[in-house]
């Protein structure tokens, strides 16, 4: 009898180490599913097609601009939202929300210098609300989860 109490306690607590491991392993899957998901892909898809068009002179370069632009600060501002309930905000770089923005940005200037058929006033809102957009989606993964919605 001892010895299948002591059996327990040795079974109690590898369980108990196994569930901090199993949530990380949760939380890396997770992570990595986000690039996955139908708005990055439209975002990514979206933005490059326009971009595409536009140098191929299939689309206006402003509606490249535009298209691209909302794209971006769609996906920057659903991501953030989505973040709000989440433990812990990853650095920059490593986001896709920074490199869906990044896409807008650069691609919004390399359709300017290309096509030179956009306005100044339009390309400079575009990036304009795409950084906003960038900066709001970073504040909002920054907040502290309620409790309630801690994942």
């Amino acid at each position: 009898m001892k010895r299948l109490l002591e059996k327990l306690k040795t079974l109690k607590l590898l369980v108990t180490g196994l569930k901090p491991a199993g949530e990380f392993i949760n939380q890396v899957k997770w992570a990595r599913a986000k690039y996955k998901t139908i708005p990055f892909w439209i975002s990514l898809i979206g933005s490059l097609t326009a971009i595409v068009g536009a140098f191929q002179g299939l689309i206006p370069a402003t509606t490249a601009v535009v298209i691209t632009s909302i794209l971006g600060a769609l996906y920057n501002i659903l991501r953030g939202i989505d973040k709000t309930d989440m433990v812990g905000v990853k650095p920059l770089l490593r986001t896709t929300e920074f490199w869906i923005g990044a896409l807008a940005v650069v691609g919004n200037s390399l359709v300017e210098m290309k096509t030179g058929g956009v306005d100044s006033q339009l390309l400079t809102t575009a990036q304009t609300i795409v950084a906003a957009a960038m900066a709001a989606a970073q504040n909002l993964a920054a907040n502290p989860p309620s409790v309630e919605g801690k994942k």
